[in-house]
C-alpha cells in the first residue's frame, strides 16, 4: 500500500512541475490598412500551436490552427484553414520573434509526401507582411464568441 502512495505522490508531482503554457495574444494590421490578423498563440518546450485568423477588408476571413517547432528565434509550422471561399487548405507558416513582437515570414514553398513547408534556406520576413504586436486578451472578446478564437 505504501508503495501505491508513493507512485501516486510520484506521478502528481512529476504533473504539477510541467511547464505550462500561457496564451499570448496578438495583433497586426497590414501595410495597406486594409486586413487585420489576430494570432493566438500557446509556447510549451520547443513547440507552438494556437489560432490564426484574417479578416479582410470585405469582411471575410480565414481561420485557421496553426502548429509546428520554435527554433531558436523563429517559429515554423502549419496552418490549417477554412478560407473565406470556405474550402479547407494546409499552408506553411512562420514567425520571426523580435523581442516581444512577431514578424510574419514568406519562403518557397515544397511538398514532402503532400505535406507542404517552407524549404530550407527560403524564409524571409519582409517588413510588408503582418508584423504582430502583442495585445491583450480583452482587446478580441468579441471575436472568441463569433469565431471560436
Amino acid at each position: 500500500m505504501k508503495t501505491f502512495f508513493t507512485v501516486l505522490t510520484l506521478i502528481l508531482f512529476i504533473s504539477c512541475n510541467k511547464e505550462q503554457s500561457e496564451e499570448k495574444f496578438f495583433k497586426a494590421i497590414s501595410f495597406n490598412n486594409k486586413d487585420t490578423a489576430y494570432l493566438k498563440l500557446s509556447e510549451i518546450d520547443n513547440q507552438f500551436n494556437g489560432k490564426y485568423l484574417v479578416i479582410y477588408s470585405d469582411k471575410t476571413s480565414d481561420l485557421g490552427n496553426i502548429s509546428g517547432e520554435i527554433i531558436g528565434d523563429t517559429l515554423k509550422g502549419r496552418n490549417k484553414y477554412v478560407s473565406r471561399r470556405k474550402s479547407e487548405f494546409i499552408k506553411p507558416i512562420a514567425f520571426l520573434k523580435e523581442n516581444e513582437n512577431l514578424k510574419q515570414g514568406t519562403g518557397m514553398v515544397s511538398y514532402y509526401f503532400q505535406i507542404p513547408f517552407y524549404a530550407n534556406g527560403t524564409i524571409q520576413f519582409p517588413d510588408s507582411l503582418f508584423q504582430f504586436i502583442p495585445i491583450d486578451e480583452k482587446e478580441i472578446i468579441h471575436l472568441k464568441q463569433e469565431l471560436q478564437f
